[in-house]
């Protein structure tokens, strides 16, 4: 004889209540399978599936993580400036940062005759070609080709300072006259206290601005170029 289910005054099946309570603790459990996390670099919250959320701190709802972000003191994830990794814990409470020194430029010096503004020892033209190139792919670097010249050249302060700067003027026109922008070139004389000057070579060094590595700098292939620091 077939077992008559119970009633509720009202004649409904407990049954139905039963089941119904059922499926809320199945919608209960969907929902956990989300978890809420930034991406790499970034504060803004995305839901995931748990099984592949990021490994930092996940929450259940996008109010939670937002609460997370607003009040963390670093992004827990790690970034590559140019020169030095940032890393921050999964909590995003604690952070770590390499202390390396890096400046680019080019180490090749153009000497001159003493006396002279005429080239004394001819630079490898292509060697400098291809540094310069390469230190232009960040395109607001500049480069300042900068003229030396000591007392013991010149009869007057005055002269020593002109033969500097034509010394600059001359190796920035070689660099103009083969293919590079005159706006990106700037010539300029090596001015150090007198003291300094006695010693000075017949020569032209170069800097640039800014010399800090940036992300053109580095090999597009790398770890460091994929992460590096966008802010």
């Amino acid at each position: 004889m077939a077992r008559r289910q119970p009633l509720t005054p009202n004649g409904t099946l407990l049954l139905a209540l039963a089941v119904a309570q059922v499926g809320c603790a199945g919608s209960r459990s969907a929902a956990s399978d989300v978890l809420w996390t930034t991406p790499d670099n970034s504060d803004t919250c995305q839901a995931y599936p748990s099984q592949v959320a990021p490994p930092r701190a996940r929450f259940e709802t996008k109010q939670e993580c937002e609460h997370w972000v607003a009040k963390r003191l670093c992004r827990p994830d790690g970034c590559f400036d140019g020169c030095n990794w940032h890393t921050c814990d999964i909590e995003g409470q604690s952070s770590r940062t390499t202390m390396k020194r890096c400046v680019v430029g080019t180490s090749v010096m153009i000497r001159f005759a003493p006396g002279s503004a005429e080239l004394d020892q001819p630079p490898d033209w292509n060697e400098l070609h291809e540094n310069i190139t390469r230190l232009f792919r960040v395109e607001e670097r500049m480069l300042y080709v900068v003229g030396h010249a000591s007392t013991t050249e010149t009869a007057s302060e005055a002269e020593r300072k002109q033969l500097g700067q034509r010394r600059a003027q001359v190796v920035q026109g070689e660099l103009v006259a083969r293919g590079f922008a005159p706006q990106r070139i700037h010539a300029e004389l090596y001015d150090p206290p007198l003291g300094q000057l006695d010693h000075e070579l017949p020569r032209v060094s170069f800097r640039v601005v800014p010399d800090y590595p940036r992300r053109n700098d580095l090999n597009p292939k790398s770890n460091e170029y994929r992460d590096y620091c966008d802010q």
